[in-house]
């Protein structure tokens, strides 16, 4: 199955999907976004999930931001803008997250979670490669936020990051986000007063009027999203009387359905990022065996000798072949010598290793004890 590189998916947690964003959260000061800045920060979480889980790299909670670094020639190639190299505009909207104060779960979908308030980026570097002169940001993130992303397990919405980045108002991309964690139970009433902050439209006092908001932001994101995405959404507002006073807009009842997107249906079937982990490690484990394949034999189809090739190649080979090499860099660090004595009772006169191998000499047809290095660890582990 080939992979696409443009074709983003990730599996957002639902407290990330239902967020307020404060310049200043003691004075509830709430942030006025840009459309970038909310595709920037969907990228960079993205980034970072698919950095830690093909490294293998346990989060470390003692810390309270992780570094991630970002290519903006990738970035902006991910937007199909700021192209040039003039990525000044990228730096200023990742700057302007730098001071944002955020508060996640506010609709508390997930019970076991308290409404949490921290920052999304903790620190900005700029930097150039030295050899390639390519430029790169090191975005140190919230470890509170990234680890939603690395524990997603029950509640998150399944994103096509390309339906956002079409999506040009803010409004439309926050609201399309919020009713896609929904979408699961076709309706979803929210309390208008939240909707305003949930969606980035808490600036203006001219939105305390139901009216203003409904012709100036709502009925515009609306169309957008039934436009550009996989989601159709109505919506009816839900009128009360607060402390028996007069009749206003309290709640908004939105409806949500599926429904065909060319973004997503006209594209292969898309791999998770676990997926596309899985699959590279399998190209490149094909590809060697092709190079040594040629050496004894004529390949003609070398397209459907690869094909087959990683077709045969399975999850718990991967799984033995990252244990072989997680125990090399182990045992990278041991000095044989510290288990000699041990292994010479129990085995015979030791040599040392030998590409991970323990070798020994006591019974020449059978030059060593170990296969491999996940092997040669667990005996040295045991010993």
């Amino acid at each position: 199955m080939r992979v696409k590189k443009e074709f983003l998916e990730i599996n957002k947690p639902s407290e990330l999907c239902q967020v307020l964003y404060f310049t200043d959260y003691k004075k509830m000061v709430y942030a006025q976004l840009t459309p970038t800045q909310i595709d920037l920060m969907n990228v960079i979480t993205y980034q970072a999930r698919k950095h830690f889980i093909s490294k293998k790299i346990e989060l470390n909670y003692d810390y309270a931001s992780v570094m991630i670094e970002l290519e903006l020639k990738e970035v902006s190639e991910y937007f199909n803008k700021y192209k040039h190299n003039d990525y000044h505009q990228l730096i200023e909207q990742l700057n302007g997250l730098r001071k944002l104060d955020i508060v996640f779960n506010v609709l508390k979908k997930n019970k076991y979670m308290e409404t949490t308030l921290t920052s999304f980026i903790h620190e900005l570097t700029i930097s150039k490669h030295k050899e390639n002169n390519k430029k790169i940001v090191k975005v140190h993130i919230s470890t509170k936020v990234l680890g939603l992303f690395l524990d997603v397990k029950k509640l998150f919405t399944k994103m096509h990051l390309q339906i956002q980045f079409s999506m040009k108002s803010k409004y439309s991309k926050l609201l399309y986000e919020l009713l896609k964690d929904y979408e699961g139970i076709n309706s979803k009433i929210i309390d208008y007063d939240l909707l305003i902050g949930l969606i980035n439209a808490g600036h203006s006092e001219r939105y305390n009027t139901f009216s203003y908001f409904n012709n100036d932001i709502l009925k515009k994101a609306i169309k957008e999203i039934n436009d550009k995405s996989d989601i159709k959404v109505s919506y009816e507002p839900i009128k009360e009387r607060p402390d028996g006073g007069r009749l206003q807009v309290t709640k908004i009842k939105f409806m949500m359905k599926k429904q065909k997107c060319d973004l997503i249906d006209n594209q292969e079937p898309e791999l998770s990022i676990e997926e596309q982990i899985k699959y590279n490690k399998k190209k490149v484990i094909t590809e060697q065996r092709l190079k040594q394949a040629k050496q004894f034999q004529e390949i003609k189809n070398e397209d459907a000798w690869i094909k087959k090739t990683i077709e045969s190649i399975t999850d718990e080979f991967l799984e033995q072949q990252d244990k072989i090499e997680s125990a090399k860099e182990q045992i990278d660090n041991i000095n044989i010598k510290d288990y000699t004595d041990k292994l010479s009772i129990k085995y015979g006169d030791i040599i040392g290793l030998d590409k991970y191998k323990l070798i020994y000499i006591f019974d020449e047809s059978k030059p060593s004890i170990t296969n491999n290095a996940n092997e040669t660890l667990d005996i040295l582990s045991n010993l």
